[in-house]
């Protein structure tokens, strides 16, 4: 599955890039062994969770948080990882900030974090330039279908993906 070996098992962890279109993958199960060049070894789950439209303001976020805190008791993560919120220097970041978007943005990580350190979960924050540099949508993308050969539906599945990767490091 990876061109490069992972030098980190990663079994029980979330990475989560939070949003109204937010991405998740969790990984079930993920043994390294460098004699094992089998996918069984693998198990995960990607998907993305949005709020249900029939929801307004506050309501979208706090739909998204249901769903958040379903997905902690289903699957039992013991740690979940995070794309922190921040503004980098592109016309998205800055567009988002001017609108007032990131502020909603970290409202729905914030609702996460909280449920995760209700139920003890451990949390972690990752900075965007800490895991993919200035790399746009697009070139994670390619990035993540050349080390895997793997194809995700949406930016936000794979920017979880990515981060996913990039604990495991293998992906810069």
């Amino acid at each position: 599955m990876f061109k490069r070996q992972p030098s980190k098992p990663i079994e029980g962890y979330m990475f989560v890039d939070p949003g109204f279109n937010t991405g998740i993958t969790y990984w079930r199960y993920c043994r390294v062994n460098p004699y094992d060049d089998s996918n069984s070894k693998y198990q995960y789950i990607c998907l993305q969770l949005e709020p249900d439209k029939k929801y307004k303001g506050i309501g979208r976020q706090y739909d998204l948080w249901k769903q958040f805190n379903n997905l902690l008791d289903d699957f039992r993560p013991h740690t979940v990882v995070f794309e922190d919120v921040t503004v980098r220097n592109d016309e998205q970041s800055i567009l988002a900030a001017k609108s007032g978007n990131i502020i909603k943005l970290d409202r729905v990580l914030t609702g996460y974090l909280a449920a995760c350190v209700f139920k003890e979960i451990d949390c972690e924050l990752l900075r965007v330039v800490d895991w993919k540099g200035n790399m746009n949508d697009a070139q994670v993308q390619r990035r993540i279908k050349w080390l895997t050969g793997l194809e995700f539906p949406t930016p936000h599945i794979a920017d979880s993906f990515g981060m996913t990767l990039n604990e495991m490091g293998i992906f810069k």
